[in-house]
């Protein structure tokens, strides 16, 4: 096996993590005024997966150099299918729901995202500024006023509540592609009516 090769692998595997460590820091220094305690503990998780991952291309390259079969890693879908969610909410709901900050903007759930059911209804997800709003929801006023304004918005807050206690089955392969096709479609439809304005 070639010695120079299996270098050229690690010093390449060595660059990439800096380069992923170097911009967690910088995602997380910009965060960090606020929310210490859960910014630490969530950069250091992605620190650690950083690690993992870098640790495991390394391998599967020096695994194909060898002729040996790569361990392929299977598609995560629910994350995908998050992922996409949170990027159209963000685009659709520009400003926190309710602070109105347009800044570090994550996408909220009213219920929480383990009912599979209503984890990608619009009438359960908004925006909302992680600084102030939805870092600390859990202790402080900000679901009493989230629902106040979804009844506002007519949203027909204690179907939610209804839907979150009834049976919660996982989502097959092909409804999370339908759900994947479907959010795609909602956010080529709001591309278009943005650039039509």
């Amino acid at each position: 096996m070639d010695q120079k090769k299996i270098d050229q692998i690690e010093y390449k595997a060595k660059e990439t993590l800096r380069a992923r460590l170097s911009q967690i820091t910088y995602k997380y220094n910009k965060l960090k005024e606020w929310n210490d305690y859960l910014l630490t503990k969530k950069q250091d998780r992605e620190i650690a997966k950083a690690h993992k991952r870098a640790e495991d291309r390394k391998k599967n390259q020096i695994r194909k150099l060898e002729g040996k079969k790569v361990k392929e890693k299977p598609i995560n879908r629910v994350k995908k299918c998050d992922d996409l969610r949170s990027k159209y909410i963000r685009s659709k709901y520009k400003t926190c729901y309710t602070c109105w900050w347009t800044q570090s903007l994550w996408c909220w759930h009213y219920i929480t995202r383990k009912i599979r059911k209503i984890r990608r209804s619009e009438d359960n997800t908004r925006t909302q500024d992680f600084r102030k709003c939805n870092a600390k929801f859990s202790w402080n006023w900000m679901p009493i006023l989230f629902e106040k304004k979804l009844r506002d918005e007519w949203v027909d807050v204690e179907r939610l509540k209804q839907i979150a206690l009834e049976p919660n089955p996982k989502p097959s392969e092909n409804e999370l592609k339908n759900i994947y096709k479907s959010i795609e479609l909602k956010i080529k439809d709001l591309q278009n009516n943005n650039s039509s304005l």
